[in-house]
C-alpha cells in the first residue's frame, strides 16, 4: 500500500520575477498581463493545484503543492507604456499590495544604475542559494522568469535534487 509520507503535499518556493514577467506577457497578451499584475491570488492557487504548472520531473497527479515560501522581486519606480509614455498603473509600485494580500513576500529591487534595469535577477539567485540550506527541506522551486541565464542556478537545484518548474 501508499505510505502517508508518499501522499503528503509537495514544499514548493515560488519566486517570480514580476517586471520580467510582467513586460514578456505584455508583448504577448495585453489581457494575460493584466492577469498577471492584478489576481495574484488566483494564479497562485492554480500552481498550486497544479493547472498552471508541470514540474520537470513532474509529481504524480493529486498531489497538492504546498507554496510554502511564495517572494515577488519587482521595481517599485512606476513604468511607462511603451504605448503612449502613459504611467502604466500595472507597475510593480501600484500592485504590489495585491502580491502582499495574496501571501507573497515582497522584495524591492529598484534599479541599482543607469545600466541595469532590474537587481531581481541577482536577488532571486542569492535567495535560492540561501533557500537550500533553510531547515525546511522544500522539495520543488517554482521560478517566474525568463530573465538572464538561470541555467547555473537550475544545475545547482539539481544537483540539491530539488523539483524545478519554471515558467
Amino acid at each position: 500500500g501508499m505510505t502517508n509520507n508518499a501522499r503528503r503535499p509537495i514544499l514548493s518556493v515560488l519566486l517570480v520575477d514580476y517586471d520580467n514577467v510582467y513586460s514578456s506577457l505584455l508583448r504577448k497578451c495585453e489581457n494575460a498581463a493584466g492577469r498577471f499584475a492584478q489576481d495574484a491570488g488566483a494564479w497562485r492557487s492554480e500552481i498550486a493545484s497544479g493547472v498552471l504548472t508541470t514540474s520537470l520531473g513532474a509529481a504524480p497527479d493529486g498531489i497538492q503543492r504546498r507554496l510554502v515560501t511564495r517572494r515577488c522581486y519587482g521595481n517599485p519606480i512606476p513604468r511607462r507604456m511603451p504605448s503612449n509614455g502613459d504611467t502604466d498603473m500595472n507597475s510593480f509600485g501600484f500592485v504590489r499590495h495585491k502580491f502582499l494580500s495574496a501571501g507573497f513576500e515582497v522584495v524591492d529591487c529598484p534599479p541599482q544604475n543607469a545600466y541595469h534595469s532590474y537587481s531581481s535577477d541577482i536577488s532571486m539567485v542569492m535567495d535560492i542559494l540561501d533557500l537550500l540550506e533553510h531547515r525546511t527541506p522544500f522539495d520543488e522551486f517554482v521560478i517566474f522568469s525568463n530573465h538572464g541565464d538561470f541555467t547555473p542556478v537550475l544545475h545547482r537545484l539539481r544537483t540539491h535534487n530539488k523539483r524545478i518548474a519554471v515558467f
